[in-house]
């Protein structure tokens, strides 16, 4: 009987039945083996897209078990990541009015972010058409209330996934079209973003090829979910790596940039709850555990992001980063998050 182990996503209830806490306290998932290399998989109180997502995280958390055991994945990788991860080949028109979004990521994401990007691993830009209202931020924070999974000294804020329905009625559609749009630009222009380092590491160490729908040409995809996160008085997120490495060649996790939207119109100079962001910090993006944060800072410089509304940041998953303690009880601190997958597969 195949026994999965616990994780952020996954809290165990026996051997082979899991609860889901992101999906709500009565999500279950039952994991029956049928033959050597047959599994049948079970979902209560869960969507269709939700029982996707959750294949998809069993496999980037368990994929090497999964194949150690003689399991062929590679129809299953496809037909989760087709679903989950929608791939814009062309432009499509929405609400926000497709040119005038397309028209904003040429102008905000361009070629000099682009090679910034590249060279740097990180872009801050400044988009004052995606400011968030009061009515936003209000209506946020009613989601906002349940905490995460992790231990609290790892991190202490509350978090919510919207889909573009939650996201509209929280009045964030404009920002959630942008912030799903950013992966068909970049595949539009891939070759100016084609080998930051952690693709350059990954490939030049190991032979991969796409995972459907993603192709050479159009590498990148993005779940249909945004993350959105509040961080009250004291509150943190330690140094840690959003797509971290088993050993010094495979990443675990298909994320390639991490994309962040401030929503903090009251932000001001000494608030606190800056993104520090560790610049090459590749090499401390491991599975190993805690990071030692004392050899970390000493070993690379950092970048501190004040998370100002209308604010975005998009940064090499890889990179070490933490969400610093906010000082300030004025306001709770508000981000949205998209992580621009490039799904591969080692051969």
């Amino acid at each position: 009987m195949y026994k999965m182990g616990s994780s952020e996503h996954f809290q165990p209830l026996t051997p082979t039945a899991f609860a889901i806490p992101t999906f709500g306290p009565h999500s279950t998932v039952h994991l029956e083996r049928k033959h050597r290399t047959e599994f049948v998989l079970k979902a209560m109180n869960l969507r269709e897209q939700d029982f996707g997502w959750i294949c998809t995280q069993m496999m980037e958390q368990q994929e090497q078990d999964l194949q150690d055991m003689g399991i062929d994945l590679t129809d299953l990788e496809s037909i989760v990541h087709r679903t989950l991860n929608p791939q814009e080949t062309t432009r499509v028109a929405s609400s926000f009015g497709g040119t005038k979004r397309d028209l904003l990521l040429d102008e905000t994401l361009n070629v000099d972010t682009l090679k910034h990007l590249r060279s740097s691993g990180y872009a801050v830009l400044d988009v004052p058409a995606l400011k968030v209202s009061p009515e936003a931020n209000e209506l946020l924070s009613n989601i906002l209330v349940d905490k995460t999974t992790q231990h609290v000294e790892v991190r202490s804020d509350s978090v919510a996934f919207l889909d573009k329905s939650a996201a509209s009625e929280c009045h964030l559609k404009d920002q959630y079209d942008f912030l799903v749009g950013v992966a068909s630009h970049l595949n539009l222009h891939h070759h100016e973003v084609a080998a930051p380092t952690t693709s350059a590491e990954d490939e030049s160490a190991v032979n991969v090829v796409p995972i459907a729908p993603a192709t050479k040409e159009l590498p990148f995809t993005n779940p249909p979910r945004l993350q959105a996160a509040q961080y009250r008085q004291g509150e943190f997120y330690v140094a840690h790596s959003d797509n971290p490495k088993e050993n010094a060649n495979i990443r675990t996790r298909y994320r390639f940039y991490t994309c962040i939207l401030y929503c903090n119109q009251s932000y001001q100079e000494g608030d606190g709850g800056a993104l520090r962001i560790y610049l090459n910090s590749h090499p401390w993006a491991n599975t190993d555990g805690e990071i030692p944060l004392l050899e970390l800072q000493s070993s690379c410089e950092w970048v501190d992001v004040e998370p100002r509304n209308g604010r975005v940041v998009i940064f090499e998953s890889q990179l070490v980063h933490s969400v610093e303690p906010v000082i300030q009880s004025r306001y709770a601190r508000q981000a949205l998050t998209l992580w621009i997958n490039r799904p591969q597969r080692v051969l």
